[in-house]
């Protein structure tokens, strides 16, 4: 991954927003990442196995699944392709 020495976005450079609120006792993230021009092949199969996850995620997406059971069909999917996954 290329960064900036000079505080100036590169080829390449990967950018992270985040925005996280509170109302009430309720709590929301969200976050956006992208490459500033070409990105880079290792960028590309981070963002392919990333989609592949979620996508596993979301077609689990019923009621009574419980979290454990989406999170452990997910950690099990990526150990099976190996992708890197942190418990």
């Amino acid at each position: 991954m290329v960064r900036s020495t000079t505080g100036q976005s590169v080829n390449g450079e990967l950018v992270r927003i985040e925005a996280t609120s509170r109302y009430y006792g309720y709590w929301a993230d969200a976050a956006r990442m992208m490459v500033i021009g070409d990105a880079e092949e290792l960028q590309k199969r981070a963002y392919a196995e990333n989609l592949q996850l979620k996508n596993k995620a979301v077609s689990m997406l019923k009621p009574g699944v419980k979290c454990s059971t989406l999170y452990n069909e997910v950690a099990d999917l990526a150990s099976a392709e190996g992708i890197d996954f942190q418990r």
